[in-house]
């Protein structure tokens, strides 16, 4: 139950991101209470993912995906950080921080319905 949870958080968090991209793609104003929302469901959804975890649930699959869950969650909290100190978020790490969301929260589903 709990990974239907965390799987249902992060692919709301995964939609969000997904808007939060094209806005920064299309140049336009990226308002910081979304982004700040897309990190707060995303940080949830991992931490009910390490408490399932942590509780006995695991497969290789699990494993994989929390590893690159938290390197996504790394990489946002440095484009944050980036964000608030120089105004700017470098195309590179939105495509490589959503990648790794998407790899991620890929592999928590196969992890959690196959």
């Amino acid at each position: 139950m709990l990974l239907l949870i965390a799987v249902a958080l992060l692919s709301v968090a995964a939609f969000g991101g997904i808007s939060l991209a094209a806005l920064h793609f299309k140049q336009k104003p990226v308002p910081w209470p979304f982004s700040v929302g897309h990190g707060t469901l995303a940080f949830a959804g991992i931490a009910i993912v390490l408490v399932a975890w942590v509780q006995g649930a695991s497969s290789g699959f699990l494993s994989y995906a929390i590893g690159i869950l938290i390197a996504a969650a790394c990489g946002g909290l440095f484009m944050a950080f980036l964000h608030k100190k120089t105004g700017t978020r470098p195309s590179a790490v939105v495509v490589i921080h959503g990648a790794a969301a998407l790899i991620g929260v890929s592999l928590l589903a196969v992890a959690v319905f196959v």
